[in-house]
């Protein structure tokens, strides 16, 4: 193995470790955008559960305390939501890395196989040169 194909054998080890962490973020991303689409439905039910239902009569106190409740669950869901929309930006973007990662690291595969191709090549016409003229040309 020459210095040039162990160097890229490194960037390329590297590169694998730095496919698995971001492969690893993207999960965890992937996780707790599911934990928010979650929550977000969770406050939309339970907006619908104390919305005034027609027919049934409440008292002043009751209605200034289900207007409270229903104006932090709505606040609640609306930060719910924001915090989903930007995770979906997220997850993006880490896709976008991940897959560039991925690609950087076949590269580097394929080079180091070419280098040690080219390695080998380049022993072989070391010691061919290195035969004697009429056992060079039996060999060939």
């Amino acid at each position: 193995m020459t210095s040039k194909t162990h160097l890229l054998e490194l960037m390329r080890k590297k590169e694998k470790i730095l496919v698995q962490r971001r492969a690893l973020a993207l999960g965890a991303l992937n996780t707790e955008h599911e934990k928010t689409q979650g929550l977000t439905e969770q406050l939309a039910d339970m907006i619908d559960q104390n919305s005034p239902k027609s027919g049934v009569v409440l008292l002043p106190h009751m209605l200034g305390n289900a207007a409270r409740l229903a104006a932090k669950l709505s606040e609640q869901r609306d930060i719910s939501r924001n915090r989903t929309d930007y995770l979906q930006t997220e997850i993006g973007a880490a896709q976008k890395l991940l897959a560039r990662h991925q690609t950087r690291e076949s590269i580097l595969k394929d080079r180091v196989l070419l280098e040690e191709r080219a390695h080998q090549e380049r022993v072989q016409t070391a010691n061919d040169a290195m035969l004697p003229p009429q056992l060079g040309k039996i060999r060939r």
